[in-house]
Protein backbone atom coordinates (compact mmCIF):
# COMPACT_ATOMS: atom_id res chain seq x y z
CA UNK A 1 0.00 0.00 0.00
CA UNK A 2 2.19 2.79 -1.34
CA UNK A 3 2.21 6.58 0.73
CA UNK A 4 0.88 9.29 -1.08
CA UNK A 5 0.99 12.81 -0.60
CA UNK A 6 -2.43 13.92 -1.76
CA UNK A 7 -5.71 12.29 -2.07
CA UNK A 8 -9.03 13.36 -4.01
CA UNK A 9 -11.82 12.93 -2.71
CA UNK A 10 -15.26 14.02 -4.48
CA UNK A 11 -13.69 15.60 -6.42
CA UNK A 12 -11.32 18.01 -4.46
CA UNK A 13 -7.52 17.39 -3.55
CA UNK A 14 -6.74 17.03 -0.36
CA UNK A 15 -2.92 17.20 1.38
CA UNK A 16 -2.64 14.08 3.60
CA UNK A 17 -0.49 15.78 6.04
CA UNK A 18 -3.41 18.64 6.47
CA UNK A 19 -6.29 15.42 6.57
CA UNK A 20 -4.69 13.73 8.50
CA UNK A 21 -2.98 15.92 11.20
CA UNK A 22 0.01 13.45 13.02
CA UNK A 23 2.56 15.11 14.91
CA UNK A 24 5.21 14.10 13.06
CA UNK A 25 4.03 11.03 11.26
CA UNK A 26 3.76 9.37 14.54
CA UNK A 27 1.13 8.30 16.52
CA UNK A 28 0.71 6.25 20.64
CA UNK A 29 -1.12 5.49 23.02
CA UNK A 30 -3.36 8.30 24.56
CA UNK A 31 -2.49 10.63 21.47
CA UNK A 32 -5.76 12.51 20.36
CA UNK A 33 -5.49 11.37 16.63
CA UNK A 34 -7.09 14.59 14.30
CA UNK A 35 -8.40 14.34 10.72
CA UNK A 36 -10.71 15.99 8.55
CA UNK A 37 -13.53 15.12 6.08
CA UNK A 38 -15.40 16.63 3.53
CA UNK A 39 -18.81 15.22 4.38
CA UNK A 40 -20.65 13.80 7.43
CA UNK A 41 -20.69 10.26 7.62
CA UNK A 42 -19.20 7.08 9.17
CA UNK A 43 -15.12 7.41 9.74
CA UNK A 44 -12.89 4.54 10.23
CA UNK A 45 -9.43 4.31 11.14
CA UNK A 46 -7.34 1.16 10.12
CA UNK A 47 -3.63 -0.10 10.42
CA UNK A 48 -2.01 -1.91 8.47
CA UNK A 49 1.62 -3.82 8.50
CA UNK A 50 4.28 -2.59 5.56
CA UNK A 51 3.59 -5.68 4.11
CA UNK A 52 -0.04 -4.97 3.55
CA UNK A 53 -1.36 -7.58 6.37
CA UNK A 54 -4.69 -5.97 8.85
CA UNK A 55 -3.40 -4.97 12.35
CA UNK A 56 -6.83 -3.86 13.28
CA UNK A 57 -9.34 -1.13 13.16
CA UNK A 58 -8.34 1.29 15.88
CA UNK A 59 -11.81 3.85 15.61
CA UNK A 60 -15.05 3.53 13.77
CA UNK A 61 -17.39 6.77 14.55
CA UNK A 62 -19.57 9.18 13.38
CA UNK A 63 -17.63 12.20 12.08
CA UNK A 64 -19.62 15.67 10.95
CA UNK A 65 -17.87 17.42 7.65
CA UNK A 66 -14.69 19.18 8.60
CA UNK A 67 -12.38 18.42 11.59
CA UNK A 68 -12.69 15.61 13.96
CA UNK A 69 -10.63 13.83 16.32
CA UNK A 70 -10.49 10.63 18.74
CA UNK A 71 -8.30 9.77 21.90
CA UNK A 72 -6.48 6.83 20.75
CA UNK A 73 -5.81 4.11 23.63
CA UNK A 74 -3.00 2.34 21.82
CA UNK A 75 -5.25 -0.86 21.11
CA UNK A 76 -7.57 -1.97 18.03
CA UNK A 77 -11.17 -1.76 18.87
CA UNK A 78 -11.31 -5.28 19.62
CA UNK A 79 -9.10 -4.98 22.76
CA UNK A 80 -5.61 -6.21 21.03
CA UNK A 81 -2.75 -3.85 21.80
CA UNK A 82 -0.83 -2.72 18.45
CA UNK A 83 2.68 -3.51 18.96
CA UNK A 84 4.06 -2.67 15.35
CA UNK A 85 6.25 -0.37 15.22
CA UNK A 86 5.87 1.04 11.42
CA UNK A 87 2.09 0.75 9.97
CA UNK A 88 -0.19 2.30 7.27
CA UNK A 89 -2.74 4.15 8.77
CA UNK A 90 -5.96 4.08 6.40
CA UNK A 91 -8.84 6.77 6.70
CA UNK A 92 -12.08 5.42 5.36
CA UNK A 93 -15.25 7.29 4.68
CA UNK A 94 -18.00 7.36 2.52
CA UNK A 95 -16.51 9.81 0.53
CA UNK A 96 -13.04 7.96 -0.06
CA UNK A 97 -10.11 6.36 1.95
CA UNK A 98 -6.12 7.88 2.38
CA UNK A 99 -3.25 6.54 3.94
CA UNK A 100 -0.35 7.20 5.49
CA UNK A 101 3.18 5.74 6.87
CA UNK A 102 3.28 6.37 10.97
CA UNK A 103 5.45 5.27 13.14
CA UNK A 104 4.17 4.17 16.72
CA UNK A 105 5.22 5.50 19.61
CA UNK A 106 5.31 2.84 22.81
Amino acid sequence: MPESETAVIKGKTYNIKSVLNLSGGQIGKGQRIRYSVPVSGLATMELFQVNGAKIGTIAKQSADAGSNSFLWNGMTVQGVRVNAPIAVLRLNTGAGSISRTVHIRR
